[in-house]
């Protein structure tokens, strides 16, 4: 373990050393937004080799996964969620969706095993691709936080949940700016969403557990 952590940092301190070099020798061309695409697309790896199944066993507990047919990831990350949901039902239908083509590459081959799922590459600042009422469970961790159109993909997220089912959201963001809580239940509440639970879980943080009305 103690190896395995040393390899972790190294890799990581490795990943930053090359951001920062790309982001000076480009004379700070490199900044916003492609600036994040590099470096989550640098810490790859990392991500998908470090998101083991049984942190996410608490998040499908709470989604109740078990009536479900079909969940959406909004931001798969290592595809941990995916895999947890996959490995503790028999009959459901995975959906992930990452801005990294190399994140979303690896969350395909780390799912393949199982069948029952599709990775897309999107940016969902632009939308979901994905039609109305597709998905009776949805969730989404790191993302919002890091979006000033988060109202807008909230609403995506309502769009294509179907009434009844179960949206979780959670994971803030510390290295952008944090998304107001006030604010953000103020939105959901708006569109339709009923706020059934506010727990703090190991390795998530405060997540919001809502229901579609």
């Amino acid at each position: 373990m103690v190896a395995s952590w040393g390899a972790m940092a190294e890799l990581a301190g490795a990943v930053i050393i090359v951001v920062v070099l790309v982001v000076v020798l480009s004379e700070g061309k490199v900044t916003g937004k492609p600036f994040l695409r590099l470096a989550y697309t640098a810490l790859a790896p990392l991500l998908a080799a470090n998101d083991p199944v049984r942190r996410w066993e608490p998040v499908c507990a709470l989604l109740d996964l078990g009536p479900a047919r079909s969940l959406l990831d909004v931001g798969c990350g290592g595809g941990g969620l995916l895999c947890c949901a996959l490995s503790a039902t028999n009959n459901l239908q995975v959906t992930g969706v990452d801005w990294s083509p190399a994140i979303a590459g690896r969350v395909r081959d780390r799912l393949a095993s199982f069948g029952r799922s599709q990775v897309l590459v999107t940016d969902v600042s632009r939308g979901l691709p994905f039609e109305d009422c597709a998905f009776d469970r949805v969730a989404s961790f790191g993302v919002l936080p890091g979006l000033r159109t988060w109202r807008f993909v909230l609403e995506e997220m309502h769009r294509v949940l179907a009434p009844g089912g179960r949206l979780i959201l959670g994971g803030g963001n510390v290295f952008l700016w944090p998304l107001d809580e006030d604010q953000a239940f103020e939105a959901a509440a708006m569109l339709g969403f009923e706020l059934q639970r506010r727990v703090r879980l190991a390795h998530h943080g405060e997540v919001w557990l809502f229901e579609k009305m």
